[in-house]
Parts: structure tokens; C-alpha cells; sequence
């Protein structure tokens, strides 16, 4: 009987842990750049400004115009 409980807490704990881990304090940014008549722009300088500091970060979209940014802090 006190194995069945023992195993019951172990799982509790290790379920609890896993979606903790799954937390995380940054996000992503992403697109697809086009012209007005739905092409891709490939090769684009993209640039992401933060409203709450005004750092300024650059990247450049790929041959399909999709960009991404990633590790984007909140704000």
C-alpha cells in the first residue's frame, strides 16, 4: 500500500517539475515580408524595436521573405 502512494507522490512531483521547465521569460517574432502583389521579398532588412528600451535589433528575411527573431524579451 505504501508503494502505490510513494509511486503516486513521485509522479506528482515529476509532472509538477516537467511544466516548470516549460516556462520561459522570452518569446519569438516572425513573418513574412511581400510586395502589394503577394510576392516575396527576399534578402530584406527586417529591424525590431523595443518600445521599452529602443534597442534596435537587425536581421534579414530569406529567400521565401520569412524572418524571425528570437529570444524577444517582453516589452
Amino acid at each position: 500500500m505504501w508503494q502505490r502512494r510513494f509511486f503516486q507522490i513521485v509522479l506528482f512531483i515529476l509532472i509538477g517539475v516537467s511544466l516548470l521547465f516549460g516556462q520561459t521569460s522570452t518569446g519569438e517574432v516572425n513573418g513574412t515580408l511581400t510586395d502589394p502583389s503577394g510576392s516575396a521579398v527576399p534578402g530584406a532588412t527586417v529591424f525590431l524595436v523595443s518600445d521599452a528600451t529602443k534597442i534596435e535589433t537587425k536581421g534579414t528575411s530569406n529567400q521565401s521573405g520569412y524572418f524571425t527573431f528570437v529570444n524577444v524579451k517582453p516589452g
